[in-house]
């Protein structure tokens, strides 16, 4: 799937998967598109690259970032990553 560019892009999300802290590795179904978070705050993870990204914050509601795995949560809670 191709997340910079044309229509899978900007479509809906297919899948929700709860984030019950931490997450090591890879995530299983790939990279995610994006996180939903119910409460603002920080996270820890690798993006799409691969690259770790530590204490980031994320606005409520939808975060438009690959994550690929390594997730830790800080002080965001109720986050869901986008399939």
């Amino acid at each position: 799937m191709d997340l910079q560019h044309g229509t899978s892009s900007v479509a809906p999300a297919k899948a929700l998967r709860k984030v019950a802290s931490p997450i090591t590795g890879d995530l299983s179904e790939g990279p995610a598109r994006g996180l939903l978070v119910g409460t603002a705050g920080t996270a820890t993870f690798r993006d799409g690259t691969r690259t770790t990204c530590t204490n980031v914050p994320l606005q409520q509601g939808y975060n438009p970032i690959s994550v690929s795995g390594d997730v830790t949560l800080g002080t965001a809670a109720d986050v869901w990553l986008l399939y």
